[in-house]
């Protein structure tokens, strides 16, 4: 059996001895390309703005590429998925005849124990092309070895290579961030959110130009900057050519501005399905912050008064191993676009079988209308949901009506199956009499709590003011009858 393997092995590889042999030398290689837009990818590139566009997308460094002289050379990369670990993928040999040149792709599998995570192995080379054969096509090989010594298989595949072209590289990185409608993404050290066709690259004057990648459809024109791995689009509109960037290929930016305050996996705020929320001044962010993390007297700093705001988005799931990320926030003509990432449980992960409420919190610079995209990652594979989410603006007042609406139900079905005798002493845990209101005292902020159950509503309690100390996150509820309850914190214990 293992001869009847060699021999066709052999047969195999009969080509390859027969034909010329190419000289190839590796560029780049890893086992996590940013580039995950397909199963297994063969591209051929064919000049230096292709190449650089898919050097800085896959390996997400913007330092200078190697020079290709693109008059006797082709670039040729590879990236193929894997459900785990230990897998690495190399250029074995190049050949070529008359009509094109092979090139094999040679994957190393793991031996042994490995991760159990789908990684993205990826390779870029270099390959010498004779002059007869400039211009002829590229097609691909695959072989396979275990470890580092096992036995080479060369599998029956043929693959055509795909010529990629900075067009096609550029349309694709725009079709994955979902751009329709134009978020602008800046980053760092580039100042103008609108630019000149004259200021293209602020850093160096020339650049490579990729006309119309739309497909004739909102016509877009892309200029890359092959220096520093960056590119803008360009679209003409009723006041001319309006430019947009720059964008880092496979790179979504999050502003200098922004950090994320707080994350968890059981929200004190409880919701049903997804939810987003915006918050804009200091009040209502300690009164929300407070209840969701369970933290009253840490709240962090939020520059209200100087444009910036608080997302909150929070998740209902049946299981645990959930957690929520803000990975992109971007800014278009009158909108901030928030994108909230979902990390869910791998396959095979064990899970506490409890409903938990995953959330994240974080600070911005808003500006317009707050929106919110979203995304899902499970075995390494993000997936973004064509989806757009408008927020929900909290004030302290509103915060304080929901509180005590969700407070005084839950008590209310609570007293409705107890003893007449003990429901009193039910109330004074849900909604305990205050002996003192501290009206006057420094910091307290009074805000009115509108009908909670509608007009006429036959409610043994009516509150009609609400007194919270952002100081220490508690407050204080005045009823229409004059009577004082607190001091109560949002959420308990209920």
């Amino acid at each position: 059996m293992r001869e009847k393997k060699a021999l066709l092995a052999v047969l195999f590889a009969l080509p390859f001895l027969l034909s010329g042999c190419g000289q190839f030398n590796e560029l780049q290689s890893g086992s996590m390309s940013r580039y995950q837009e397909r199963e297994r990818a063969y591209f051929v590139l064919r000049d230096s703005a292709a190449h650089r566009f898919f050097q800085v997308w896959s390996g997400g460094s913007t330092e200078a590429t190697t020079g290709v002289d693109f008059e006797k050379n082709v670039v040729v990369a590879s990236v193929y998925r894997r459900s785990t670990g230990g897998h690495s993928i190399e250029v074995s040999r190049v050949s070529h005849n008359s009509e094109d040149i092979q090139v094999n792709i040679r994957e190393r599998l793991p031996e042994g124990n490995t991760i159990m995570m789908v990684t993205w192995p990826y390779v870029i080379a270099r390959v010498s092309v004779p002059a007869n054969l400039q211009g002829k096509p590229v097609n691909f090989t695959r072989s396979q070895v275990q470890g580092e010594n096992g036995t080479e298989m060369f599998l029956r595949d043929f693959i055509y290579g795909e010529d990629q072209t900075l067009a096609g590289l550029a349309m694709e990185d725009l079709s994955r961030r979902n751009t329709e409608g134009a978020p602008v993404r800046l980053l760092t050290g580039f100042e103008a959110e609108v630019i000149t066709k004259d200021h293209v690259c602020p850093q160096k004057e020339t650049h490579a130009l990729a006309t119309d990648v739309s497909g004739g459809i909102n016509p877009i024109t892309v200029y890359f900057c092959e220096e520093h791995g960056l590119y803008y689009t360009a679209q003409t509109t009723g006041e001319g050519e309006v430019m947009e960037g720059p964008y880092q290929p496979g790179k979504n930016e999050l502003p200098e501005n922004f950090q994320q305050l707080a994350q968890g996996g059981r929200s004190g705020y409880t919701v049903s399905g997804n939810q987003y929320f915006v918050l804009t001044d200091r009040d209502s962010f300690s009164f929300m912050y407070g209840w969701a993390t369970g933290s009253f007297d840490s709240t962090p700093e939020v520059d209200f008064e100087n444009g910036e705001a608080v997302a909150m988005a929070v998740s209902w799931k049946g299981t645990g191993g959930y957690s929520l990320e803000v990975t992109d926030v971007c800014y278009g003509a009158g909108f901030t676009q928030i994108n909230i990432r979902e990390i869910q449980p791998n396959t095979g992960d064990a899970v506490t079988l409890a409903t938990t409420y995953p959330y994240v919190i974080a600070r911005f610079q808003v500006e317009g209308e707050v929106r919110f995209t979203r995304s899902e990652l499970k075995d390494g594979v993000e997936n973004h949901l064509k989806s757009l989410h408008g927020a929900d603006q909290k004030t302290l007042s509103t915060l304080v009506e929901e509180e005590l609406h969700g407070r005084l139900t839950f008590a209310e079905s609570i007293a409705a199956s107890m003893d007449e005798d003990l429901v009193e002493g039910m109330w004074d845990e849900f909604y305990p009499a205050s002996t003192t209101l501290p009206i006057g005292s420094e910091g307290l902020v009074v805000t009115s709590v509108g009908d909670l159950f509608g007009t006429g509503g036959d409610h043994p309690h009516v509150p009609s003011l609400g007194i919270y100390s952002p100081a220490d996150g508690f407050f204080w509820v005045q009823d229409q009858d004059g009577s004082l309850h607190g001091p109560l914190y949002p959420g308990g214990p209920y």
